[in-house]
């Protein structure tokens, strides 16, 4: 059934005897006002959001990053990696590049905190956000955490915030 629902939205494409393919899809545009993190639908739902913090270092966006996120190269950003969990149940493993002069918080910091809320506080709303689905598979980076097979099918969402049309 979940095959079927990404088939109709143009995420993936099935052919027979040829297999499932991943198909490339345009971002959706979404205000910010409608926007939900996943923190605040954890907290919705009456279960108790929490974070690993894998990683939390400053990095210069190079030829790499910059074709992952839409950064220019030599942008100073803060690259993140959180597990995050619901009550102890594990929901999603979060990847931020964030530009370096709107992070003044610590890692330690996005235990029990939205990075989104954090960024408001210290002055970084978000005007427009947009959002891209891809269908991936889990890979021996995930599946300890996610407790699934390797090979299974779930989503990636690329999330991109802008203030003054810039991209932070």
């Amino acid at each position: 059934r979940a095959m079927g629902e990404l088939e109709e939205r143009g995420a993936v494409s099935r052919t027979r005897r040829r297999g499932t393919r991943i198909e490339g899809a345009a971002a959706i545009d979404h205000h910010p006002a409608t926007s939900h993190t996943i923190f605040e639908l954890i907290t919705a739902s009456h279960r108790q959001p929490k974070s690993t913090v894998e990683v939390f270092e400053h990095v210069t966006a190079d030829a790499g990053i910059a074709q992952l996120t839409g950064f220019r190269i030599g942008t100073p950003l803060v690259w993140m990696v959180r597990d995050r969990s619901a009550s102890d149940v594990p929901v999603a493993r979060l990847e931020n590049y964030v530009i370096a002069e709107a992070v003044s918080f610590g890692g330690d910091e996005l235990i029990d905190a939205s990075l989104d809320v954090k960024l408001t506080a210290h002055g970084w709303t978000s005007e427009r956000i947009e959002y891209e689905l891809e269908a991936i598979l889990v890979d021996e980076t995930l599946d300890q955490f996610m407790r699934v097979p390797v090979g299974t099918p779930v989503l990636r969402e690329h999330r991109r915030a802008f203030v003054a049309g810039e991209m932070f």
